[in-house]
């Protein structure tokens, strides 16, 4: 049990750690909904509420209301939950969703001075979310632009975490080809700043609260990462071909994902994918953090049923607490 607990504060500490090197961990990066991850994890083209998470623009598919809800577990202790909404106005159409992970009952620790052993103290509570208020306009039937306004949410223990920024997308929709573009996060000067209720801060002499303490958080930014996903979809009788070119990080490295759907019109309710993807995973190693590119590969099922759409997932993946993992989501449409 212990050893996922550690996996856990490393996934908290190493951003903090490592704040002006490294950038914010993301939770979009892990999926909105199974319909996305069976595909491949490629962006841009859902038409149900959670295209909040993914390109704004795709908005426009949405006819007159639609909400979207998923949930996972993983490590069995962090849930992982997005929740959005979407509805159209006389000019164009709005989405809100939230999304993020969270974890509690995790125990605070102390090293007795006397038998040399750890003991728990106390538990506390781990929250990562970001919410977007998303608006998308039309210029034409086949050219669609949106834009979402992000505000990011970190708390655990005696420290939170609150940041802003934003997304900016464009669609273009053709009978077979559709080019999805986004940039997320484009504010390069909005961070995430943090604050310590610990105690272990003071005032100085222009009266802002500063560390006292090498382990307190208090002041303590984080960049959040500037990304671009560029993606396509080719549609050819039974089959959709899905792929798409992302950039992450400074350096901006290409990672890619690819997908296969196979929607009969015999049978239009019916979905059957597979996909694959890379992903850039931070990693800490012997004190040192960086980034590795991990592959995935993905496969399930859909189904639409008169305007509600459920979905299902498996993905085996390269990462030892994610291999063999289901999911399942829910949306509906109208």
């Amino acid at each position: 049990m212990m050893y996922r607990y550690l996996l856990l504060l490393l996934l908290i500490i190493v951003p903090l750690e490592a704040a002006e090197l490294a950038e914010a961990f993301y939770s979009p990066d892990l999926g909105s909904s199974a319909r996305m991850i069976r595909r491949g994890n490629v962006e841009g083209f859902s038409s149900v509420a959670d295209i909040v998470f993914e390109n704004p623009a795709g908005l426009y598919r949405i006819r007159k209301f639609s909400t979207s809800a998923f949930s996972t577990r993983f490590m069995d202790e962090v849930e992982y939950k997005s929740l959005s909404v979407a509805f159209r106005l006389p000019v164009g159409m709005v989405g809100i969703g939230m999304l993020g992970t969270s974890v509690s009952d995790i125990p605070k620790t102390f090293k007795d001075e006397e038998s040399g052993e750890f003991d728990v103290s106390g538990y506390f509570n781990y929250k990562n979310y970001v919410s977007k208020l998303s608006y998308q306009y039309s210029t034409s039937r086949y050219f669609h632009i949106g834009a979402s306004i992000s505000y990011y949410m970190t708390d655990f223990d005696t420290v939170s975490g609150r940041g802003y920024n934003s997304d900016v997308g464009f669609l273009i929709d053709s009978d077979a080809l559709d080019f999805s573009f986004v940039v997320k996060n484009i504010m390069r000067s909005s961070q995430i700043n943090y604050t310590d209720s610990s105690g272990e801060t003071a005032t100085d002499i222009d009266g802002n609260e500063v560390a006292t303490s090498e382990l307190s958080s208090e002041g303590m930014k984080e960049e959040l990462p500037l990304q671009t996903y560029y993606s396509l979809k080719y549609s050819l009788v039974h089959f959709q071909v899905y792929g798409q070119l992302k950039t992450v990080g400074r350096d901006r490295k290409f990672v890619k994902s690819v997908g296969l759907n196979f929607n009969p019109t015999y049978l239009p309710f019916f979905h059957a994918s597979i996909g694959a993807k890379q992903s850039d995973v931070m990693q800490s190693i012997e004190s040192e953090v960086g980034s590795n590119i991990q592959e995935s590969m993905s496969m399930g099922v859909g189904l639409d049923l008169l305007g509600v759409n459920f979905d299902y997932a498996f993905e085996k993946s390269e990462h030892i607490e994610f291999d063999n993992k289901h999911y399942f989501s829910m949306a509906l449409s109208f």
